[in-house]
């Protein structure tokens, strides 16, 4: 936040952090241990850099139930790297994690999970409709297309000539399935299942989904709609369970000492049953999206009220906060 309005980040004056945003966080991460990366997926590291800034708002409504996570990747292999896919993966344990339902919205970018019941032991404890909780590829990874007319958001500013890839393929995974299960670890054939999914193929076959309602192929599962009980919804494969998701989006490319940046919105609503707190939470993905496409700009004055007594007067003090839409670039060394 520039506090002075000078348009240079003071550190003695200017706040750092994503501006009029009540809490914000960051840290940097490299794949270069070579253990800990063969570990995980059984391949050797490539060469990226990781650095994250995570912020949300104090505020009532969906930009307070919404929490924001930018991921910047550094190509610093010193190699092009091609036909790359970028994929958020959630493990959202709602609730009990065991009898939950997942689902995505191609036209929101949106995946999702619900309740695959009407309760929760853990939202009844606390007297709670079981709520939704999704996130959103707000902003996907950034191409060139050559087209005046098309526009990108990248570092919170506009960019013409290119476009931001949505969620290009939905998957998910079931816990204890043996087709539909996570890909394996420490093997390198794990490598090989993850860049399966990636593409929105099934992981251990790479072979292409198809939706059982159209019997067409597709790379977005479980795409239906659960509140109306039409199309492809979860359940037509296993009950409900413990579910894991991945939105992912690609191809595209990295130049060496290329960057790109993904933000992806993390949010939960609830509504008046499990089925309505999916549409509570869609009417909510929509208004941040709002709120992020203005770069912010829309978001509403915070209003608060303070009353004293002065006497036998009673008086009442207004503070607002407008919000601040201007964002310092701080040069990297």
């Amino acid at each position: 936040m520039d506090k002075n309005g000078d348009g240079v980040y003071d550190p003695m004056k200017d706040i750092p952090g994503v501006p009029q945003a009540d809490q914000t966080m960051w840290y940097v991460a490299n794949d270069l241990d070579a253990t800990k990366v063969l570990t995980l997926s059984g391949s050797t590291p490539i060469g990226l850099e990781m650095q994250k800034t995570i912020w949300a708002y104090n505020r009532v409504g969906a930009l307070g139930n919404t929490i924001f996570a930018r991921t910047k990747l550094i190509n610093k292999s010193g190699v092009e790297l091609d036909s790359m896919y970028v994929a958020q993966w959630v493990d959202p344990d709602l609730g009990y994690p065991s009898d939950d339902y997942v689902g995505c919205d191609t036209t929101l970018s949106l995946g999702y999970c619900y309740n695959g019941e009407a309760t929760d032991g853990n939202f009844a404890t606390y007297n709670l409709t079981p709520s939704a909780v999704g996130c959103d590829f707000i902003q996907g990874p950034m191409v060139k297309t050559n087209n005046s007319i098309d526009t990108a958001v990248f570092n919170f500013q506009y960019r013409m000539g290119y476009k931001n890839l949505p969620m290009t393929a939905f998957n998910f995974f079931i816990s204890g399935n043996a087709t539909y299960t996570d890909p394996v670890s420490a093997v390198y054939s794990g490598t090989g299942q993850w860049y399966n999914l990636l593409q929105g193929l099934v992981g251990n076959s790479g072979a292409p989904y198809t939706n059982p309602i159209t019997h067409q192929t597709t790379k977005f599962v479980l795409s239906g709609d659960p509140v109306a009980g039409t199309g492809w919804i979860d359940g037509s494969i296993a009950g409900p369970g413990d579910r894991r998701l991945a939105m992912c989006s690609g191809p595209l490319t990295m130049a060496a000492g290329d960057t790109q940046e993904v933000v992806v919105a993390f949010i939960a609503s609830r509504g008046t049953d499990y089925l309505n707190s999916i549409t509570a939470l869609k009417n909510d993905v929509k208004s941040e999206q709002q709120v992020f496409h203005s770069l912010f700009a829309n978001i509403s004055p915070q209003i608060s009220s303070q009353v004293s007594t002065n006497g036998s007067n009673a008086v009442i003090s207004l503070n607002i906060e407008l919000p601040v839409i201007k964002f310092l670039g701080v040069p990297s060394k």
